[in-house]
């Protein structure tokens, strides 16, 4: 497989590149980044892109999957209409020039609550975004994760989101059964359920809530 990651520098974009790199059906991992970063292997190529600008000619030809993890925060966005540029423009786009290379498969990141019609911003973003790709992009296999809390390592310190993470992780032994939605999950877990998508064959189009990213992850071959 041949797949091209968007996002790389996030949180669950490193998780995913690094799974990439050590996973034997991947044959080419395709990185776009705004500037090289420090991931180094025989079967990386990264190309620097501005989403501002991109075009067809930087997505390379017969690529298999998109893996979109696109996304920033208002507090890094520093306005509304910056986060929407990011959270949905930039990952409208990036589809759109996915099906025009007739990618088999686009999965993208999302956020549990994502809704158009919240009276949230954060959700109301994504949920437009969510609806595009299932409903105007029209292409045949697009998969949508939503997960919890994100567990892990982040560049920007979030204090709120420290503070929940502490919570969570003490409590998360509580949510099982019907709860499992709700429970933080580490954001190498929603990198192995995007790669574990990859190589299924599923098909459709499709939103995966939270408990099912632990049980996509926990797939073997």
């Amino acid at each position: 497989m041949r797949v091209l990651i968007a996002g790389a520098s996030g949180m669950i974009g490193r998780e995913l590149t690094t799974l990439c790199m050590n996973e034997p059906k991947i044959d080419r991992v395709f990185m776009l980044v705004r500037k090289p970063m420090a991931f180094e292997h025989d079967k990386l190529h990264q190309i620097v892109v501005d989403y501002d600008t991109i075009s067809e000619k930087d997505i390379p030809e017969k690529i298999d999957v998109v893996y979109c993890c696109l996304g920033t925060t208002i507090k890094k966005a520093k306005t509304r209409e910056r986060f929407r540029q990011v959270d949905f423009e930039y990952v409208v786009e990036l589809a759109n020039l996915a099906k025009f290379k007739k990618v088999e498969k686009f999965i993208a990141i999302s956020a549990m609550g994502a809704n158009r019609k919240s009276s949230m911003f954060y959700n109301r973003v994504k949920g437009e975004m969510e609806d595009y790709l299932m409903n105007d992009l029209k292409m045949d296999n697009v998969f949508i994760l939503r997960p919890s809390l994100l567990l892990g390592n982040r560049e920007e310190y979030r204090l709120g989101e420290k503070i929940a993470t502490v919570l969570m992780t003490l409590i998360n032994v509580m949510f099982i059964g019907n709860l499992r939605m709700y429970k933080a999950i580490p954001a190498k877990t929603v990198a192995k359920a995007m790669m574990n998508l990859s190589k299924m064959n599923e098909s459709g189009r499709r939103i995966l809530l939270n408990d099912a990213l632990f049980t996509i992850a926990e797939a073997t071959d």
